[in-house]
């Protein structure tokens, strides 16, 4: 588990990932939850990173902690709206950043989304797919 707590999968099963094991979502129920684990709130710096592999444009969590709230909501996603959708997307209570690059393409990409330290709006978000 992160940060010293157990991780509980619903509806999730392992299969073989881009770099050794990964798990494979339903789309409706599948997650994974870390109880103990508040997440990074507040200004705080952060970077949050994964392997993933979209199927398509839907709406999809990646990684998401926090009550929806000012300073608290942190949601890493792929994006569904319009012309938009299958793009790296971050969301926070009030706002929101997209990116630039489809990520549900069917093929394997590393996201990764970082606040650096000193930030605390959401346009200073900086997002990377496959290291761009």
């Amino acid at each position: 588990g992160l940060a010293g707590g157990a991780a509980t999968l619903t509806d999730c099963t392992w299969i073989t990932g881009r770099e050794g094991s990964g798990l494979s979502f339903n789309g409706v129920s599948s997650k994974v939850e870390l109880a103990s684990w508040k997440g990074v709130v507040g200004a705080g710096p952060r970077c949050v990173m994964a392997w993933i592999k979209p199927n398509d444009k839907a709406d999809k969590a990646i990684a998401a902690w926090g009550e929806d709230a000012a300073t608290e909501k942190w949601i890493l996603r792929v994006h569904n709206g319009g012309a938009e959708g299958g793009l790296l997307r971050v969301d926070v209570n009030g706002g929101y950043v997209v990116g630039e690059t489809d990520i549900a393409d069917g093929g394997w990409h590393h996201v990764a989304a970082v606040l650096p330290a000193g930030s605390s709006n959401v346009g200073e978000v900086q997002l990377f797919v496959d290291g761009r």
